[in-house]
Parts: C-alpha cells; sequence; structure tokens
C-alpha cells in the first residue's frame, strides 16, 4: 500500500506540472477487485446524468 500511495503522489505531482486541476481517479485492480463499485457507481451516475 505504501508503495501504491507514492506511486499515485508521484503520478499527481507529474499531472499538476501541466493541469491546474487533476480529473477524478480511481485506483483499481483486476486482480482483487479493489476500486470496482467506487468504479461503477461513477459509471452510473455518469449514464444516468445523460439520459
Amino acid at each position: 500500500q505504501i508503495v501504491l500511495d507514492a506511486n499515485v503522489e508521484a503520478f499527481k505531482e507529474k499531472l499538476f506540472e501541466s493541469w491546474e486541476q487533476i480529473p477524478e481517479y480511481f485506483i483499481t485492480s483486476a486482480e482483487t477487485k479493489l476500486g470496482r463499485e467506487e468504479l461503477l457507481g461513477w459509471i452510473e451516475n455518469i449514464q444516468s446524468t445523460k439520459k
């Protein structure tokens, strides 16, 4: 988890070099299904606002 957090922070710092605000992001894993419900909920929310 510590390595993951460090990688995410490094990625965000790199994005902030050229963006004022970074887009919403999700940490997911196909292996452990981490973040699956959060991502699916976000997709469902987006789809419902487009109808």
